[in-house]
């Protein structure tokens, strides 16, 4: 191995003589030769530890138009139209007690940038994170990670966001047969400091601690989630909720049974009181023909637009919300927390045939709390929102690259114009099309 590095090596020259005659600075040269070395070394490397190395890439490109999407459109408003890209480069390296993983990405849309930029700020390192085995059933996770648990409805990796959701914290395992024990820790800091403590970044938690309990039985799977999340107040306190609840499959041989439950308290960022609670529960049966119908309702209390004391609102927190209430994202995607809560029975089905996954969702919208008339307060609107009608399709080409697309369309009511603004009465869609490309580098090599 050593004298196969000497020859890789010894023929880097030809890039000496590429780089003579580009216009660039001797230190430039320097570090291009050194990208060059890091490069082969990787390369040399993976051929020698396949076992150990993975090395893969994403890219996927996905052009959007949006006309009412996470809001109503007014009359007059034009649509958008835009194409953002993702990037990623992923690699895990794992011996028998010792892993270690780095996901470096690049999130943009076409165009945001000059042609002749010399740098920009859409590079950025998605996860990196090392791993030590301290016993046949004790593992030890530090760094930048994702968090994916259940149906990803309080913790997930939001992976339809391009630019996804992870966590800098320490993660223990204990895992045993069918039992499994995750404890979670996170603590968050603007930047090293000498005298505060105070935490400035908006829209994350400052700390975060959690437990997460798992047990397979033959027909069952259960489990138990407990969640404490400190955010920082304006005035250097801190606010506290408890998330506390389960997640549940039954297979009742035909039929698929998910039931999903959890109750929220402690205080809001306002620091309110907060009471609040979710139920999800849905029924799936495959059928033999390759169609899949699903039939669910989902509730997530509210808050009366009348109370000013109390919060009740539900908060899915950290979880990936793109999946549950409707595709054009109007509820818990970045929005409607401490609202009026969501009530959104659906039915879902989907058509796998071949290589192809056709799939369509009707939700039914209602708000869980009521909602003030804004011409005369004194009366309430109806709680009905509107319905959304999500039609998809998806293909894969080949093994490393896919396709998908997809419509929505919003039919909102003059309720949905009260706590969302624009007009109900203007088409509210959106169609998306979506390239996905998935390389595994050495895999080819792992086969020999």
């Amino acid at each position: 191995m050593l004298q196969l590095k000497k020859i890789i090596i010894s023929n880097i020259n030809p890039f000496n003589l590429l780089l003579t005659n580009i216009n660039v600075s001797d230190s430039m040269k320097k570090s291009y030769k050194v990208s060059l070395l890091l490069f082969f070394l990787l390369f040399i490397t993976a051929q020698f530890s396949m076992a150990q190395l993975g090395f893969s890439g994403e890219l996927r490109v996905r052009p959007e138009y949006r006309r009412g999407y996470k809001s109503l459109a007014l009359p007059d408003q034009d649509p958008a139209f835009f194409i953002s890209q993702r990037t990623r480069l992923k690699l895990h390296y794992e011996e028998e007690r010792f892993s270690f993983h780095i996901a470096l990405q690049d999130v943009r849309t076409w165009g945001n940038t000059s042609q002749l930029n010399i740098s920009d700020a859409y590079f950025s390192l998605h996860e990196a994170w090392g791993g030590v085995q301290i016993s046949k059933q004790f593992n030890l996770k530090v760094g930048r990670q994702e968090l994916v648990y259940d149906d990803h409805r309080i913790l997930g990796s939001v992976n339809w966001a391009q630019q996804g959701r992870s966590h800098d914290l320490v993660l223990l395992k204990f895992e045993k047969n069918s039992f499994k024990w995750h404890t979670g820790l996170a603590y968050n800091q603007d930047k090293q400091q000498l005298s505060t403590n105070y935490y400035s970044v908006e829209k994350n938690y400052k700390t975060m601690q959690f437990i997460w309990l798992h047990s397979e039985f033959e027909k069952t799977r259960g489990s138990i989630l407990f969640l404490n999340n400190g955010m920082q107040n304006a005035d250097t306190t801190m606010s506290f909720s408890q998330t506390l609840g389960t997640y549940l499959n039954f297979d009742l041989g035909n039929l698929k049974l998910n039931l999903a439950g959890y109750y929220q308290m402690g205080k809001d960022a306002l620091k309110k009181d907060l009471s609040a609670g979710y139920v999800n529960v849905d029924v799936s049966w495959p059928l033999s023909f390759g169609l899949i119908p699903t039939i669910g309702v989902e509730y997530l209390s509210g808050t009366d637009q009348s109370n000013d004391l109390t919060n009740n609102s539900f908060a899915p927190l950290y979880g990936t919300n793109h999946k549950f209430n409707g595709h054009m994202d109007y509820f818990y995607v970045g929005n409607h927390i401490n609202n009026v809560g969501l009530t959104n029975p659906y039915l879902r089905l989907v058509y796998k045939l071949d290589k192809w996954i056709l799939a369509g969702t009707i939700h039914y919208f209602s708000s869980s709390g009521e909602i003030l008339d804004p011409s005369d307060p004194a009366l309430t609107l109806k709680n009905y929102l509107g319905t959304e009608v999500d039609l998809s399709i998806s293909r894969k080409i080949f093994e490393y690259l896919s396709v998908s697309a997809g419509y929505s369309q919003m039919f909102a009511t003059n309720s949905m114009e009260a706590i969302k603004g624009g007009d109900s009465s203007t088409t509210n869609n959106w169609a998306w099309l979506m390239l996905a490309f998935t390389p595994d580098f050495l895999k080819s090599n792992k086969k020999q």
